[in-house]
């Protein structure tokens, strides 16, 4: 059985469309649907750093209440609350001092 050039045409734009089909399922596609973070409170444990910082900023733009970064250092969670409000300006970010190393730190946190 011979394939015509329409044909061999036909299996490769369908081959294509697949193959992007495919990369956006797998890749989670896009969220259509923005969560409403209205009136919610988000505790970000790392939040000055690595996914930490990254929740921070992508959360930011949800419009939450507010977003309490618990992280050890003061001065890295300024700089963070810094860096994310020239991102997201007015980002209701606040910080909380909190080690998990320290069961102490842990129960004033709470």
């Amino acid at each position: 059985m011979v394939l015509s050039a329409y044909a061999w045409g036909a299996i490769a734009g369908g081959s294509v469309i697949a193959i992007g089909g495919l990369k956006y399922y797998f890749n989670g596609g896009k969220n259509k649907h923005w969560p409403d973070l209205a009136g919610k409170t988000i505790i970000i444990t790392g939040a000055n750093v690595g996914l930490g910082f990254i929740s921070a900023v992508e959360m930011s733009k949800l419009k939450p209440e507010k977003i309490i970064m618990a992280c050890r250092s003061e001065q890295r969670a300024t700089d963070a609350i810094a860096a994310i409000q020239k991102q997201v300006p007015g980002a209701p970010l606040e910080w909380i001092p909190l080690d998990l190393n320290d069961l102490a730190s842990v129960k004033q946190f709470a």
